[in-house]
């Protein structure tokens, strides 16, 4: 059965994803952090050197890793939606659907935005943010990476030869 919604669908389920991706980034980042401080406050004779440079360097890794992960999730999400709306068959009522979507989903993406800030707003948190680079500039601008998700997929839905507009 063909999804009869015009792949909006997958905008949603990225919202909920990198919401919940964004989230444990974080709380495994801080884990790390608090982790790797605890290693580096032992005596030299409890834990070698070599092991305390690992956790700073288990910390660097980490962060650059789920960073670039977060962006790279929303390239795949963004590029499997073009592809999957180009492929199924299109129809007049999508463009009420769309106008419809580009309404809603902005609004509901505020919501996570909000609720993004009241979690990072933690002293904690916020030192972990502070080492990551596309994590919470995005989430930061949730609203304008979700309209930009939802008109490209709109695009690549009422734009196909075979619509019927």
């Amino acid at each position: 059965m063909m999804n009869n919604k015009g792949n909006f669908a997958d905008v949603v389920e990225y919202m909920r994803v990198a919401l919940a991706l964004g989230f444990v980034i974080v709380i495994t980042l801080l884990f790390i952090n608090n982790w790797g401080s605890n290693v580096r406050s032992m005596d030299n004779s409890t834990v070698p050197e070599v092991v305390k440079n690992s956790t700073v360097e288990l910390e660097t890794y980490t962060t650059n890793g789920f960073d670039y992960l977060f962006l790279l999730i929303y390239l795949v999400f963004l590029g499997f939606s073009v592809v999957m709306a180009r492929l199924i068959p299109s129809s007049s009522k999508f463009i009420l659907l769309f106008v419809f979507i580009l309404i809603l989903l902005p609004f509901a993406s505020l919501i996570f935005e909000n609720i993004w800030h009241g979690f990072i707003t933690n002293f904690s948190l916020a030192s972990i943010a502070d080492n990551l680079t596309f994590l919470p500039f995005m989430l930061d601008h949730f609203v304008w990476f979700v309209t930009f998700y939802c008109l490209v997929v709109g695009i690549a839905l009422l734009t196909k030869e075979e619509a019927v507009l």
